[in-house]
């Protein structure tokens, strides 16, 4: 399933409207988003998920990958079981959450979710 979503998401690149004017932002093409896998650079969305769903629960409805001020960022929105919709940004590098946006009350990254 999250190889199909990785399918699905690396499709949806696009520039996030609400970016800061003065942000560098970059889209890349699919082809290139593989080869960053490939090489190391960043993590693959799948393995980015994971990370996020030990402590984060939800079905992904959206995923964008940038590079913003030389920092590769995904900005994901999922879809959790009662319904709520939330965004994370994540460092694409690490799977961490940015700096500048916190986890969401909903999410707790000391939460265990057993599967």
């Amino acid at each position: 399933m999250f190889k199909q979503v990785l399918i699905c998401s690396l499709g949806l690149l696009s520039y996030f409207a609400s970016l800061s004017s003065q942000a560098n932002t970059v889209e890349l093409e699919h082809n290139q988003v593989k080869q960053l896998v490939k090489n190391g650079t960043i993590l693959s969305l799948d393995d980015t998920l994971t990370i996020i769903h030990q402590y984060c629960s939800g079905k992904l409805i959206d995923a964008h990958l940038y590079q913003v001020n030389n920092s590769w960022r995904y900005d994901l929105q999922l879809k959790q079981p009662n319904g709520q919709i939330i965004n994370l940004s994540l460092n694409a590098v690490n799977g961490q959450p940015v700096v500048q946006s916190p986890i969401p009350s909903e999410c707790q990254q000391d939460e265990i979710v057993t599967r």
